[in-house]
């Protein structure tokens, strides 16, 4: 689970953008729920979004790679 955090866009066009973004998460492994910053880049438009989160697993210096849809409300 996560939500949008801040970040930064560049916007292409009128509906089309591309950026950078940080996810607070929560992120459950092995049962464990840990909180995670995720970093992603971004791509927008209109009101959907896609974004694909990495988040740094410190017990064995890994990258968790996810992936995302969502929609904008505001």
């Amino acid at each position: 689970m996560n939500v949008g955090g801040p970040n930064l866009k560049l916007r292409v066009g009128h509906m089309l953008s591309l950026g950078v973004g940080a996810f607070p998460s929560l992120l459950i492994v092995d049962s464990k729920a840990e909180p995670k910053l995720g970093l992603s880049p971004r791509l927008d438009y209109g009101k959907l979004l896609s974004s694909a989160p990495a988040y740094h697993r410190a017990s064995d210096h890994s990258w968790l790679w996810t992936y995302g849809f969502g929609y904008k409300f505001h």
